[in-house]
C-alpha cells in the first residue's frame, strides 16, 4: 500500500510540476461502488495522504477571513459548498469565530480561490486508521467496514492518459459524507467517552 502511493505521487509530481493549475496530489479516496477513472482531476483536496509542490504551497493562505473575504466577494460560496453537498463555507466560518482548529480549510480555501484542481484516484492509496473515537476533530468511530483493504497497485501507463473531472465524483461524496457524519449511535457514545476519558484521565 505505501509503495504503491508513494510511486503514485513521485509520478504525478513529476508529471503536473510545471501545470500551475495543478495544486495537490490526493492519494485518499472514499470507499465506492460507482465506476470511476483510474484517476481524474476534482476541486476537491483531501488531506489523508497527500502531496504538492513548493508553488502551490506558497498559495496557501492561513487567514481564513481573507479567505471567507474574497469568496464572499466572488460570489462563490454555493459553489464551495459544491451546490449543498457539503458545509465547506460553515466550516471556513467557524474557523473565522475561533471556533474550528483545521489548517485544512484554509487550503482547501486557499486551492479553491486560485481555481486549482487536485488529481484523485478512483480507488484509495491510503486508509485514515486514526479514527478510533480519541481524535481532537474527529472524535466518534468509524465503521470498519469503510477502511476496505489497500490493495491494488499503481500503474504508471495510467498517468499517460489526461486526467478529467468525472461528474460520479460528486455523487460518491455526497453518499459517502452522508454515511461517514452518520456513525451509529454505539460509534457515537463509544467516541465520546474515549474523548473524555483521554481529556479528564488523561489516558
Amino acid at each position: 500500500c505505501g509503495l504503491h502511493f508513494l510511486r503514485y505521487c513521485n509520478a504525478a509530481l513529476e508529471k503536473f510540476r510545471d501545470d500551475e493549475r495543478v495544486m495537490q496530489i490526493s492519494g485518499f479516496m472514499y470507499p465506492h461502488q460507482r465506476p470511476l477513472p483510474e484517476y481524474y482531476f476534482t476541486r476537491t483536496p483531501f488531506i489523508w495522504g497527500w502531496a504538492t509542490w513548493k508553488r502551490a504551497w506558497d498559495k496557501y493562505v492561513p487567514d481564513s477571513n481573507q479567505l471567507l473575504q474574497r469568496m464572499e466577494a466572488n460570489g462563490k460560496t454555493a459553489a464551495f459548498d459544491q451546490l449543498g453537498f457539503t458545509n465547506n463555507t460553515s466550516m471556513l466560518q467557524r474557523h473565522v469565530a475561533g471556533q474550528l482548529n483545521s489548517w485544512a480549510i484554509c487550503w482547501f480555501a486557499s486551492i479553491f480561490n486560485e481555481d486549482g484542481i487536485c488529481l484523485t484516484p478512483g480507488d484509495s492509496y491510503t486508509r485514515n486508521i486514526g479514527m478510533d473515537g480519541s481524535g481532537t476533530n474527529f472524535y466518534f468511530k468509524v465503521n470498519k467496514q469503510q477502511f476496505p483493504k489497500i490493495d491494488h497497485p499503481f500503474l504508471q501507463a495510467g498517468l499517460r492518459l489526461k486526467p478529467f473531472y468525472h461528474a460520479a465524483f460528486e455523487q460518491v461524496i455526497e453518499e459517502s459524507l452522508s454515511a461517514w457524519n452518520q456513525p451509529a449511535l454505539y460509534d457515537r457514545i463509544s467516541g465520546k467517552l474515549s474523548l473524555l476519558r483521554r481529556r479528564y484521565l488523561k489516558r
